[in-house]
């Protein structure tokens, strides 16, 4: 019987280092290569505030047909242009059985993501708030947001920029806050968020 060993073979003394260094660098290249397919660059300069104040000026009533529309939508928490998540699954695609939005619907809010530059779409979170996300940086486990939300409540801290967001102000930290909030109007806020 043939016998495949460092005899017979002698680079089948280095395969296993080949396997050791693929089950190693694999998933390293992986991320890596993952990492720039989604834009993780933290160095992208998020918008300024007054960017940010032009564009929700210009396009007032789409903000709020967008809010009107999640707020119908509320078994959504999550609506981007390639995936959405409802209260019970984060799954996507989701089995036929599930719920989905209706591709009519789904295009309408991708519609209104393009002219509202909402790069990474809505977070839904009603009744309390919705997220409207022009720019994210990072992972969901370490990143950064910065756009606008839809509070019913006044949010704390309220500042007066976050073109230089500060967290290490005292009564920020007291509270371990990790989003801070500007005043647009009525019920509508800039925030930045870290995580």
């Amino acid at each position: 019987m043939f016998e495949y060993n460092e005899v017979t073979n002698p680079i089948a003394k280095y395969s296993i280092w080949g396997g050791i260094i693929i089950v190693f660098l694999a998933p390293l290249v992986f991320i890596a290569m993952l990492s720039s397919a989604l834009d993780f660059n933290t160095n992208t300069p998020f918008p300024s505030d007054a960017e940010l104040i032009k564009n929700f000026q210009n396009n007032e009533a789409d903000f709020e047909r967008l809010n009107q529309m999640a707020k119908g939508d509320s078994d959504f928490v999550r609506i981007a242009n390639n995936f959405n998540w409802t209260k019970e699954s984060a799954a996507y695609p989701r089995p036929k059985s599930e719920k989905d939005l209706s591709e009519e619907r789904w295009n309408e809010y991708k519609s209104l993501f393009l002219k509202l530059k909402l790069k990474d779409g809505i977070g839904n979170y009603q009744p309390n708030s919705v997220w409207f996300l022009p720019a994210s940086k990072g992972m969901a486990t370490g990143g950064s947001s910065k756009g606008y939300m839809y509070l019913i409540e006044e949010p704390f801290p309220l500042v007066d920029s976050l073109d230089e967001p500060n967290f290490d102000r005292p009564e920020f930290r007291e509270r371990n806050s990790k989003i801070l909030y500007k005043k647009l109007k009525d019920s509508w806020y800039l925030f930045y968020e870290v995580d």
